[in-house]
């Protein structure tokens, strides 16, 4: 019979995992598969920030009913609210 056992653990020095249970007898054969969880970095979050706005602008744009604007409208709209 197989059992499976399932922990979430901190990664030691040098690479080295331990894991102890009750039902793991000495001698036995395991197979172990790792996961690792990705440490996600500032860069990664922004740039994944950026592109769920990319796709949020490009949705809300293509939605019916919008009045057109055009870029140099955006701009004068910017500045107003920037000489605020």
């Amino acid at each position: 019979m197989t059992i499976a056992i399932r922990r979430k653990v901190t990664i030691l020095p040098n690479g080295k995992i331990e894991i102890q249970d009750k039902d793991l007898r000495p001698g036995a054969s395991a197979e172990v598969i790792i996961l690792v969880d990705e440490e996600p970095t500032i860069e990664s979050d922004q740039e994944q920030l950026l592109e769920d706005l990319q796709k949020l602008f490009k949705t809300t744009q293509a939605l019916p009913n919008l009045e057109q604007i055009s870029e140099d409208e955006i701009a004068a709209e910017i500045e107003t609210y920037r000489s605020k």
